[in-house]
């Protein structure tokens, strides 16, 4: 009789075992398909963030290398507008902890009021500094929208 009882304490263990196995491995798989799209619509939502800029940033990386005075022109009302809609749409997926530095970023972007009339530069270094600077600016922006794995 006890290895009727051990059998059967022992088979009994077995099959629970087995089911709270399963019932881990499961909520561990919705955890994990949960982050992968959660990932996945961070990485949407940042591509169409950095899509926003590529034009400024191709404009204002020829403004640079050549030293062409017509920054004033790439930075204007349509592409603040055009990136300022693509912020906005990309702000709820800046995690909370960065929303801050997120924000600070965007606003040294839309202020950039560096003062280029310093020193005996000739206009076409003011203007390819100032080109660089918006570079600058619209790359620490972007670090927030790099793509995760």
């Amino acid at each position: 009789m006890v290895t009727i009882n051990l059998g059967i304490t022992l088979t009994l263990g077995g099959i629970l075992g087995y089911f709270i196995r399963m019932i881990v491995e499961h909520s561990l798989q919705i955890r994990r398909m949960k982050e992968n799209i959660r990932i996945t619509e961070f990485n949407k939502a940042a591509a169409l963030f950095r899509e926003a800029f590529v034009k400024e940033i191709f404009l204002l990386r020829e403004n640079v290398v050549t030293g062409h005075n017509f920054h004033t022109s790439i930075i204007n009302r349509n592409a603040l507008v055009t990136h300022e809609k693509a912020k906005i749409l990309f702000e709820p997926f800046v995690p909370s902890a960065e929303l801050e530095r997120f924000n600070q970023a965007w606003e040294n972007y839309k202020t950039n009021d560096t003062d280029y009339s310093q020193g005996d530069r000739t206009i076409s270094a003011i203007k390819t500094q100032g080109s660089q600077d918006y570079l600058d600016h619209i790359n620490n922006l972007l670090e927030f929208a790099k793509p995760k794995i």
